[in-house]
């Protein structure tokens, strides 16, 4: 006789239907760059270069590993495996070392937004998406590493540095560097004129709180861009006023919208702080601050994201369907 009861907590998680491409996309992904790197492989002359990417290759199979398992999980479509390896004795001259590290280094890159957009839109189960979560944070580790030795071995093309009146010895920025600080100052400039506004026509307790935790962590913020800056003598935007009049009626203004609003602009950040860090290949301490920042930006996003969705306020994507 079946039981009548059932036990609590023993549904099956769920994944909603661009949860179920992320893993597709990012397993197809993994197959194409495990392919080509094993087949680079064989052309490399330098050690080191040789240590380097077969640790990123254990890297790359650990992911592999993770979403074939959640794949099998939801019994969900998987793409052709690669072949298991390739050996070849053959020579190519065109494959010098200095062209497979830029090759892999630049595959590593596209790897990152990948990874981040699965973060992003992976609303529904948060257990997977905390697994890609751990992923970018172990191929950012990679990134980290390959860009140093580049920079080691020469084999870098970086862009031309930002000219300041005092030269500066010990630390220099990119043109993109620069850019990058001046368009996070930019952004954060925006978003906490945004949440202030937003906090004075907050209806919800609790939303309320959430939002001035979040233009005390805007405001740290952004003194430390404004000093980096002025260190390395960036002109600056105009701030936003101290103090916004709202003509507005705050009836007008649903909680459930600013919500949403506030959470796209987290999103958004997300995309921000790694383009910075995947486009500041010199300055190793500017590139850590972009990381850092990201960090706290996915991890505001994943709370906010699990208050909204113990509120009703997000929009909850159509679940994946397993075949029968």
């Amino acid at each position: 006789m079946p039981s009548i009861f059932k036990k609590v907590g023993a549904k099956k998680t769920a994944i909603d239907i661009e949860e179920a491409w992320n893993i597709w996309e990012l397993l197809s992904s993994g197959y194409e760059s495990m392919t080509d790197i094993k087949l680079m492989k064989n052309f490399v002359h330098d050690q080191d270069l040789t240590v380097m990417i077969t640790r990123h290759l254990a890297s790359l199979d650990d992911e592999i590993k993770m979403l074939e398992a959640e794949a099998i999980k939801y019994n969900l479509k998987t793409p052709h495996q690669p072949p298991a390896d390739f050996k070849t004795s053959a020579i190519i001259e065109e494959y010098s070392d200095r062209y497979i590290y830029r090759t892999v280094f630049r595959r590593l890159g596209d790897d990152l937004f990948k990874i981040n957009r699965s973060i992003r839109t992976s609303s529904t189960n948060d257990k997977l998406r905390q697994g890609f979560q751990q992923r970018l944070r172990g191929q950012l580790k990679n990134f980290e590493e390959f860009i140093k030795y580049g920079k080691l071995k020469g084999w870098q093309d970086p862009p031309p540095t930002y000219k300041i009146h005092k030269p500066q010895k010990r630390e220099q920025l990119l043109i993109s560097e620069a850019f990058h600080l001046w368009d996070h100052l930019n952004q954060r400039y925006d978003q906490l004129h945004l949440t202030s506004t937003f906090k004075s026509m907050t209806h919800d307790i609790d939303l309320q709180a959430i939002l001035t935790l979040g233009a005390g962590s805007l405001s740290e913020e952004i003194t430390m861009l404004e000093g980096l800056m002025t260190k390395f003598e960036i002109p600056m935007p105009e701030r936003p006023p101290v103090s916004t009049k709202v003509p507005i009626d705050p009836e007008v203004m649903e909680d459930v919208f600013m919500f949403r609003t506030i959470l796209t602009g987290l999103q958004e950040a997300q995309d921000l702080h790694l383009r910075a860090i995947v486009q500041t290949e010199l300055n190793d301490n500017l590139r850590k601050i972009f990381t850092t920042m990201l960090f706290n930006e996915m991890s505001l996003y994943d709370k906010l994201l699990k208050y909204g969705k113990a509120k009703g306020w997000t929009h909850p994507a159509p679940i994946y369907t397993e075949p029968t």
